[in-house]
C-alpha cells in the first residue's frame, strides 16, 4: 500500500475513533444519570432510618451509592479528559507526519537534484573522453597489429616473386614505422626481396610565394612498373590496405623500368582517423 492510501485510511479511523470516544462519554454519563436516579430515594430513607437507630443496612447503602456514583463519575471525568488529551495526541502526531512528509519531499527533491547534477557530471566526463579519444585517434601513428600483418601475409602469399621497394620522408619516424610495419608482413608473405624502406629528401622549390609550391601529398601510394603481375601485386597491397583503414592511392602512371617491382611509398599520415578508428567513424556514419 503506498503513502497516500495509508494516510487515508489513517484518517478514516481516527474519524471513527472520535466518534466512538463521544458515544462512550454519553454512554456513562447515561449510568451516572441512572444512579443518581437510582439512589435518589434510597439515600434519603437510609438517612432517616439512621437517625432511628444505627444499623449497617442504610449505612452500606449510603456508602455503596456515594463509592458507585463517585467512581462512574470519576471514570467519566478520565475519559473526558483522555478523550482531549488524545485529540491533542493526534493533531501533534499529524503534525509530525506532516513535517516528516516534507522533510522526505525535501530530500527526494535533492536527491534528483543531485541525480541530475551527477548525470550532468558524468555526461561532461563522457563526452571529454570522446573529445580526448578522438584527439588521440587523429593523432595515433598508423601501425599494422600482428594479426593484420598475419592476414596480410597470407593475402599477399601469391605475389611472393614480386620485389618491393619502400619509401618514406626522412624526417617522418612515423612513416618510417608504417613502412616496416608493411615491409615485415610482405617479408612475412615469403616476398622474396622485401628492401629495407628507404628514406628520402623531399625537396621543395624555395624562397617563393606561398600557394607556389603543392601540398605535400599523404597517405600511401602505390607504384607499378608495366606488367600485370606488378599490377596485380600493386592492387592487392592496395585492397588490403584499405580493408584494415588506411587511405592508399594507386598512381595511374606506372613505372618505367623493365624489371616487375612494386614501389610502396609511405608520405606524411593524413589528417583524421586511420585504421580501425577510420573503420569504426565510417560504421557509425552509416547507421
Amino acid at each position: 500500500m503506498d503513502l497516500p492510501a495509508l494516510q487515508h485510511t489513517v484518517d478514516d479511523l481516527e474519524k471513527s475513533l472520535t466518534s466512538l470516544e463521544f458515544w462512550l462519554l454519553i454512554a456513562t454519563l447515561l449510568v451516572v444519570v441512572g444512579l443518581v436516579v437510582e439512589y435518589w430515594h434510597e439515600i434519603p430513607e437510609a438517612v432517616t432510618q439512621l437517625k432511628r437507630a444505627w444499623t449497617w443496612k442504610p449505612f452500606l447503602v449510603i456508602v455503596g451509592s456515594a463509592l458507585i456514583t463517585m467512581g462512574v463519575a470519576g471514570e467519566l471525568a478520565v475519559q473526558f479528559l483522555a478523550s482531549r488529551k488524545e485529540t491533542k495526541l493526534r493533531k501533534a502526531n499529524d503534525a509530525v507526519f506532516s513535517i516528516l512528509n516534507s522533510n522526505a519531499a525535501e530530500a527526494a527533491e535533492r536527491a534528483a537534484k543531485a541525480e541530475k547534477e551527477t548525470a550532468s557530471l558524468n555526461k561532461l566526463a563522457e563526452d571529454e573522453r570522446l573529445a580526448r579519444i578522438k584527439i588521440e585517434e587523429d593523432v595515433a601513428w598508423r601501425r599494422l597489429t600482428d594479426g593484420q600483418k598475419t592476414e596480410m601475409a597470407s593475402r599477399l602469399k601469391s605475389f611472393s616473386n614480386e620485389t618491393a621497394l619502400f619509401q618514406y620522408n626522412v624526417n617522418d619516424l612515423e612513416a618510417d614505422s608504417f613502412a616496416s610495419d608493411v615491409a615485415s608482413a610482405l617479408q612475412r608473405g615469403n616476398w622474396k626481396k622485401v628492401l629495407e624502406p628507404l628514406a628520402v629528401m623531399s625537396m621543395r622549390e624555395g624562397p617563393v610565394p606561398l600557394g607556389t609550391n603543392a601540398p605535400l601529398e599523404r597517405g600511401v601510394i602505390i607504384v607499378s612498373t608495366s606488367d600485370q603481375a606488378s599490377h596485380n601485386a600493386s592492387d592487392a597491397i592496395r585492397n588490403i590496405l584499405e580493408k584494415f583503414g588506411f587511405d592508399v592511392t594507386r598512381r595511374p602512371k606506372d613505372d618505367p623500368r623493365s624489371n616487375s617491382m612494386v614501389f610502396i611509398v609511405v608520405e606524411h599520415r593524413p589528417e583524421g582517423p586511420q585504421g580501425e578508428a577510420k573503420l569504426r567513424h565510417k560504421a557509425d556514419r552509416t547507421k
